[in-house]
């Protein structure tokens, strides 16, 4: 398993932890890369920010397979794609 921890500053300048993680396996099966972990990692965090109108309760979010399908989807040409 891989784990991301975040440090988010709100407008107080208190800093509060995020922890992202994910399976190798989720990785694996969805022929992600290792090194795509952080970026989508950061991702689901900026999305997560972005909709909470407070800081959002949860301070912990796993990455699903479904997650690392649409990023492999947006980040891979279609021709590579037909072969996965």
């Amino acid at each position: 398993m891989r784990e991301y921890s975040f440090f988010v500053e709100n407008g107080k300048g208190e800093p509060r932890e995020f922890r992202l993680t994910i399976t190798d396996e989720a990785l694996l099966s969805h022929h992600a890369q290792y090194q795509d972990g952080a970026v989508l990692c950061a991702q689901r965090l900026e999305r997560e920010l972005g909709v909470a109108c407070d800081p959002p309760a949860a301070t912990h979010y796993a990455i699903t397979g479904d997650k690392l399908k649409e990023y492999r989807v947006a980040h891979v040409p279609e021709e590579q794609l037909d072969g996965m």
